[in-house]
């Protein structure tokens, strides 16, 4: 009775607010109902913490393949984001309500709460200097994700919003920002602010995996050192705008934790089948660690007790979540899969490739430095990534004294295949791996609070992570590392403002810059965020996603741009734009390719805005 009665308020309450039309009221049931109630409910039997923690990646992974399915049956639109949600709400019919008892509040947790206060006081501060600094895949995919809400349909085909006309990548990518387009919610930051969501959930996760392998208070500094030095999933979303591998560093913890309580006897299989989907829908490169870790695990079972028998177990329970796993996947398989061959044919060589040819070139010092000093994600050298490199030998000892080997075969493992898969710009994120041993190691020798209190006050002054380094400094970078960081100013802001309000809604954009199809940033303009934020067109000259163009269309683009950027007065250009039905120039403050000055002095184009040094022309 109970549980029908929850149900029921809820739904009504989400209903109600939808017919009184109460906006904000309706955003926040919707978003509680995405992100935590499906997940609480479902993990029963678990302690307090657990259920927090888990709740997020159960409930998400939940919406998401609710989402797949219902795209085979329904156009995408406000009713299909209804029938998410009202079938997001079944678990608290099909599962028991567990009101969780009280929970005693030892010193040990309200510590955890200080650490966890701490982690978002610092991330607030870091996000509300510099606003939506994810950029890259943040608006690559809400591009996606708004070519995808203007069609009404869950589709590889971009066009006629972009020049993609085959697409392949991780479901949440495309299918969170599309859920919150559909809840009148601005995509791109909305998806900085869950990035940084699920960013704080990680220090959580995070605790649960190392309270496994070290004393409580020993656990408690680990996660305080993760948190400030060694949270490289803050890196990704800082400096790169790797959101969906960003948010995967919660749901990889979590499988950590999930199998290492398999490994130590634990029945429930949930703790890894909810974790698994979770990062198959959001990245799958990070069952690398999983493997790792599962063969450093029976690397250690063999020397100690000459059997694999506990993981044996791992595996087998593994092998027999994945039929499970599989069926759960089928739209995304079925719609995505055959993409990802056709696309890797061509995309290597039209991507990552100009990347890889640099550090396929790097010495063996240079491969070392970059992995012992450095993170994938970083432009300056780590302090604390070298400290927690050498601190990590110095301690192997004390590790192997803790019945831990397996962490001394994990990090091994992890070194090793750093150094060779450094070549990969994909496969080079293996040396961000790494430096999650590095806080474990820290909490073995400074364990005093002291040192922990010292650590903070340094912290923002040590040329470290991007993050903490770029709050201090964000003035004193140059043009370069400003679009590095995918800064947006405030007057790009009000420019795209202005197009939304007083432009045509037919109207077409080319930007400074290039724009490239569906990469949302490096530019230096940010013009790609036009389209998702305005539904304007941008007339795009390449592609950066994972996709399909036409090369021919492209090589005339590009020329067409190169002649805009020469003469953008020529008539030859001007008729060639029409012919493409641009309509429009943008120009942002960072410019590179096209000089504002040769604009407002032509006859040909009227300056409709101007703050700064960001500009927005119609073409006459």
């Amino acid at each position: 009775m109970k549980k029908g009665i929850f149900f029921f308020c809820i739904l009504f309450l989400l209903y109600l607010s939808k017919i009184l039309n109460l906006q904000l009221i309706y955003q926040l049931i919707a978003i509680v109902i995405i992100f935590f109630l499906p997940g609480f409910f479902t993990l029963k039997n678990r302690t307090f913490i657990e259920r927090i923690a888990f709740s997020p990646a159960i409930s998400i992974s939940f919406a998401i393949i609710l989402a797949l399915f219902f795209s085979f049956f329904m156009k995408i639109n406000e009713n299909f984001l209804l029938l998410i949600l009202t079938t997001s709400c079944l678990p608290m019919l099909i599962y028991k309500i567990e009101i969780p008892s009280k929970m005693r509040m030892e010193r040990i947790y309200i510590y955890l709460l200080l650490i966890l206060i701490l982690g978002i006081v610092i991330r607030v501060l870091i996000f509300s200097k510099i606003t939506q600094i994810i950029g890259t895949d943040a608006v690559r995919y809400a591009i996606v994700a708004h070519s995808m809400f203007l069609k009404q349909e869950i589709t590889t085909d971009s066009r006629p919003y972009d020049m993609s006309y085959s697409f392949f990548y991780f479901p949440i990518s495309f299918v969170l920002p599309l859920i919150l387009e559909l809840m009148n919610i601005n995509p791109i930051s909305s998806i900085t602010y869950f990035s940084l969501f699920f960013n704080i959930m990680s220090i959580l996760a995070f605790y649960l995996f190392v309270n496994l392998l070290l004393d409580k208070k020993q656990a408690l500094y680990a996660t305080f050192f993760y948190s400030l030095f060694y949270d490289v999933s803050l890196d990704y979303l800082m400096a790169r705008g790797v959101f969906a591998y960003s948010i995967g560093f919660y749901g990889l913890f979590l499988m950590l934790y999930g199998i290492l309580k398999i490994h130590g006897g634990e029945k429930d299989k949930k703790l890894i089948f909810f974790p698994a989907l979770f990062l198959l829908l959001v990245h799958w490169y990070h069952f690398f660690v999983i493997l790792a870790l599962i063969f450093s695990l029976a690397m250690h079972e063999f020397i100690n007790e000459n059997s694999f028998r506990k993981t044996k177990d791992v595996i087998i329970k593994l092998l027999g979540l994945l039929p499970f796993l599989l069926i759960a996947l089928l739209p995304f398989l079925i719609l995505f899969i055959p993409k990802y061959f056709e696309i890797q044919k061509i995309w290597k060589l039209a991507d990552w490739r100009m990347y890889e040819i640099y550090y396929e070139n790097l010495s063996m010092i240079g491969k070392l430095y970059g992995m012992i000093f450095k993170s994938f994600a970083s432009i300056v050298s780590g302090v604390t990534y070298s400290l927690g490199f050498f601190v990590t030998l110095l301690v192997s000892k004390m590790i192997v004294e803790k019945s831990k080997m397996f962490l001394l075969f994990l990090f091994v493992f992890l070194f090793i295949s750093s150094y060779f898969y450094i070549p990969s710009i994909t496969w080079k994120r293996n040396v961000d791996y790494m430096k999650l041993i590095y806080p474990i190691s820290f909490s073995l020798v400074f364990d005093n609070p002291i040192i922990v209190g010292i650590s903070l006050i340094l912290s923002p002054y040590i040329p470290n992570t991007p993050s903490w380094y770029f709050y201090m400094v964000p003035e004193k970078l140059d043009k370069e590392a400003a679009a590095f960081f995918d800064v947006v100013s405030e007057e790009e802001l009000k420019a795209f403002e202005f197009i939304r309000k007083n432009t045509p809604i037919n109207a077409t954009f080319i930007l400074d810059g290039g724009g490239a199809g569906c990469v949302g940033g490096q530019t230096f303009s940010h013009g790609e965020r036009i389209f998702p934020l305005t539904s304007r067109k941008v007339f795009y000259f390449t592609n950066f996603c994972p996709g399909l163009f036409d090369l021919r269309e492209y090589q005339e683009r590009v020329d067409l741009y190169r002649e805009l950027a020469i003469e953008p007065n020529n008539e030859s250009t001007i008729m060639k734009l029409k012919k493409y039905n641009v309509t429009h120039v943008y120009i942002g403050p960072a410019h590179i390719g096209l000089n504002p000055e040769l604009f407002i002095m032509s006859r040909n184009y009227k300056l409709i805005f101007h703050e700064n040094n960001t500009y927005v022309f119609e073409i006459k």
